[in-house]
């Protein structure tokens, strides 16, 4: 993903044959699809003869409209971190973590209390 948002298409295939390897076993069937469809866009950006206009309707029949234009938005860079969901500097977006804070701020609490004594 961070090759896809530097544009180094030659690494992100590397790496996206190395995540498809190691991670098959525990991808979603979007997922396994989408990086199958990433795979297969990213090769065929390194075919200088070909273009990938040419295969769009292949594609879509094969992956599904969705994984080509996600694909598609991370090759280009537009949308490089596929199911990953923004997040501000309070990570509001994540509510696992937000009641891990309040845990931790409730005994810090109650540490400052208990030695105040």
């Amino acid at each position: 993903m961070l090759a896809l948002a530097g544009g180094d298409l030659e690494q992100a295939l590397i790496w996206t044959e190395w995540t498809i390897e190691f991670n098959a076993s525990i991808f979603s069937a979007e997922r396994a699809n989408y990086y199958r469809c990433l795979q297969t866009l990213l090769l065929l950006s390194q075919e200088e003869e070909r273009q990938p206009l040419q295969y769009l309707n292949a594609f879509i029949r094969m992956y599904g409209a969705d994984a080509v234009e996600a694909a598609s938005a991370a090759m280009s860079g537009e949308a490089p971190f596929y199911g990953l969901q923004p997040v501000d500097s309070d990570l509001q977006a994540f509510p696992a973590h937000q009641s891990l804070l309040k845990a931790y701020e409730k005994l810090q609490r109650a540490k400052a209390a208990f030695w105040a004594k």
